[in-house]
């Protein structure tokens, strides 16, 4: 029963504002303001490391999808380079053969 009694008499400080002035805390009053301020100052500055770490997440799987565009834009960069030294090679040796310029009719 005496813990009830505290535990209402703690929240009845707490809603009328009295609870520094019940605890004889009003001298240390600027040093709690400055520990509430610096709480305040972590919490933001946290939270803008966490936006940041999502932005550079972000952009390293925009990246990683550039890269492997590039990579196949390579591949099919040097497959027509390839294709066109062959090309160019079977003219020479005078062969009929070259690239067709219809698709492929199924039978």
């Amino acid at each position: 029963m005496k813990a009830f009694a505290i535990f209402k008499n703690i929240l009845q400080a707490i809603i009328e504002g009295k609870l520094i002035l019940r605890m004889h805390l009003n001298r240390h009053f600027i040093k709690i303001l400055y520990c509430i301020f610096l709480c305040a100052l972590t919490i933001w500055v946290s939270l803008l490391i966490d936006s940041s770490l999502a932005k550079v997440k972000r952009n390293n799987d925009i990246l990683k999808n550039q890269q492997y565009e590039i990579a196949i834009k390579s591949f099919e960069l040097s497959q027509i380079d390839c294709m066109s030294k062959i090309e160019s090679t079977l003219q020479e040796m005078g062969s009929p053969v070259k690239k067709p310029e219809k698709p492929a009719v199924k039978l």
